[in-house]
């Protein structure tokens, strides 16, 4: 394999953060997302905080295939609306 200057390598874009809080069903819940610096996806971590519909944190991280921070965050909050779903039925 030969070495390629480091001018010569691609350009790989800086990950990205992005931060949201709403509520579901009377839960609260945290997302937080970032690209990977790999640009092959993104990093979603989702807590769902307590309540008195939701007993306990609960909190899940996932690796989606989202090219952007926004869009990532849309998938957090779709796996928080499912997480309390689940939780209150």
């Amino acid at each position: 394999m030969m070495d390629r200057p480091a001018d010569s390598l691609p350009d790989r874009p800086e990950a990205q953060h992005a931060y949201a809080q709403s509520a579901h069903r009377g839960c609260t819940f945290e997302v937080r997302a970032s690209t990977r610096d790999d640009g092959l996806g993104s990093h979603v971590h989702v807590v769902v905080r307590a309540s008195p519909t939701c007993p306990h944190d609960r909190s899940a991280d996932y690796v989606t295939e989202d090219a952007t921070v926004g869009s990532a965050v849309r998938s957090g909050v779709a796996i928080a609306q499912a997480m309390i779903e689940d939780q209150v039925q």
